[in-house]
């Protein structure tokens, strides 16, 4: 869904793939200065499902953006989850949003982690089926930051980084789902 209408100066996009999965059919569609491809893969190919999420959120005056990735396995649960995590704390993120980024970053770094480590979010996890790499990314004026958890990788496409042909932010990181899975809730 993506709402572009808000009275708050701020657009949303949010999207869980066993919502609409995208098989055979790519989708192309924007929140503020944001693309946002959506591909379930090819059914001909052994395609069934899409267990993937994504939320934006954007200023009307592009100062800020504000994004969640999700590549989730076995269902969408997972993704589901941790969107919803988010949506509910969109009215504090926003606000986070606002500040200066010399206390935007400190702050939501502290937020999301105290989230994520909440024993109620956590519980939740643990009876989720399936599990989400998370790719959380915020962007003010000319600063960029982010939290990857997972195997999601972030790019920034810009003609000075292209010329050293760096465009990768962050590295795939795997852990044995089991393993990872059991880290995360104990």
């Amino acid at each position: 869904m993506t709402d572009h209408s808000e009275a708050s100066g701020i657009q949303a996009f949010h999207w869980v793939g066993s919502e609409a999965m995208y098989l055979d059919t790519p989708d192309i569609t924007r929140c503020g200065r944001i693309v946002i491809g959506r591909y379930g893969g090819h059914s001909g190919a052994g395609a069934e499902k899409n267990e993937d999420g994504a939320l934006a959120w954007c200023a009307d005056d592009g100062s800020w953006e504000f994004v969640v990735l999700l590549d989730a396995h076995f269902s969408a649960e997972s993704a589901a989850l941790v969107l919803a995590a988010i949506a509910a704390e969109r009215a504090t993120l926003t606000a986070l949003m606002a500040e200066p980024p010399t206390r935007l970053f400190p702050a939501l770094h502290a937020h999301l982690l105290a989230l994520f480590t909440a024993p109620a979010f956590r519980a939740r996890c643990r009876a989720a089926v399936g599990e989400a790499s998370c790719l959380i990314c915020a962007r003010k004026g000319n600063f960029l930051r982010w939290l990857s958890i997972g195997d999601c990788v972030l790019y920034l496409f810009h003609a000075a980084l292209a010329v050293h042909g760096q465009m990768a932010l962050n590295q795939r990181g795997f852990v044995p789902a089991q393993e990872g899975l059991r880290r995360l809730v104990e």
